[in-house]
Order: C-alpha cells, then sequence, then structure tokens
C-alpha cells in the first residue's frame, strides 16, 4: 500500500501526520470500536498520527510505532489473518515494543 503522511503539527518532536491512501485520497482514522477506517479529510485527531522511533533487537534500529493521537494506541496487526482489519491497542509496558507494533517505511519519489 502506497501512503502519503502530511505534517499537520510540530507541537512533538516527532510532529503529527495525517495518513492518506496515495490511490483513494482517503484518510486513515479510528472508529469508536478502535479499528482502523479509510474516511474523508476532518480535523479530528482520530486522524492525527505520531511516529515514535523505536529500538526493537529482532526487526534492527529504524523501527516506528505508530500512535493514534485521539486514543493514545498504536497500529497493531500481530496475529492479524489475511485480508483481516487492524486495530490501536496499547503497548504492554512503557518500554516494551513487539513487532505487532513495529514499522519500517521505505521512501520513494513518485515525480
Amino acid at each position: 500500500m502506497h501512503m502519503k503522511f502530511e505534517r499537520v503539527s510540530t507541537a512533538t518532536s516527532q510532529g503529527q501526520y495525517k495518513i492518506k491512501g496515495a490511490y483513494s485520497g482517503k484518510y486513515l482514522s479510528v472508529d469508536s470500536s478502535g479499528q482502523l477506517v479509510w474516511a474523508a479529510s476532518s480535523t479530528s485527531t482520530t486522524q492525527r498520527w505520531n511516529l515514535v522511533e523505536i529500538g526493537l533487537s529482532t526487526l534492527g534500529n529504524g523501527s516506528f510505532g505508530i500512535q493514534n493521537v485521539y486514543y493514545g494506541k498504536y497500529i497493531d496487526d500481530l496475529g492479524l489473518a489475511y485480508g483481516g482489519v487492524a486495530k490501536v491497542t496499547s503497548r504492554p509496558s512503557s518500554t516494551q515494543w513487539y513487532v505487532g507494533q513495529a514499522w519500517k517505511f521505505m521512501l520513494r519519489d513518485y515525480h
């Protein structure tokens, strides 16, 4: 999936971003049940995300946790069946990350 990250705030060192589907033009959001959904753009903090750089020995450096600003929880796909819908979950502890919450980014220039 190709996504664009639009920085909307510099209030934190990581910044806050909106994540836009490159082809659909919709934004990644979280619904009231904690599921990820694509929706039209809004000013809601359910569409704002913090990118938190993490160290995870199994994936090496350069991994990120993607935290929803409104819920304070992280995108998690651990144990997700093919075609399933990812949710946001809390971290197990303040210092512990696991592979379902660790993301790597590949940057490309499509110009």
